[in-house]
């Protein structure tokens, strides 16, 4: 399968991006999730259920944008933290933001410079 260059990736992305239909009013819905009695009493005795809601909308912020589901903006937006604090969970997590190379991002700028 040949490379795509980013234009070509935003545009497709920028195809697939909903907006809201509400006039920008903020709405929200509650999940709920089922999780064993035995691993809540790890994430309890280990305090991570105090932050559970956080760190389960981070993950799940990561794993959509990372899919390419959500912009960066929506993603950080869901894991309710200011998108530069959501790029820096990426680094440190080990997880590149975008996946070029040096190269292919010096020949993409030189893309949108002719532009």
């Amino acid at each position: 399968m040949p490379k795509r260059s980013l234009v070509d990736i935003i545009k497709k992305r920028k195809k697939r991006y909903i907006t809201s239909s509400n006039g920008g009013m903020d709405m929200e819905k509650t999940v709920q999730i089922r999780i064993p009695k035995e691993i809540y009493d790890i994430l309890e005795f280990y305090k991570v259920d105090k932050n559970l809601d956080r760190n389960i909308k981070l993950l799940l912020a990561i794993e959509l944008f990372s899919r390419g589901y959500l912009t960066l903006e929506q993603a950080s937006k869901l894991a309710g933290i200011p998108i530069a604090d959501f790029i820096d969970e990426f680094g440190r997590r080990g997880i590149p933001v975008f996946e070029y190379s040096e190269d292919e991002i010096k020949r993409e700028i030189e893309n949108v410079d002719s532009i």
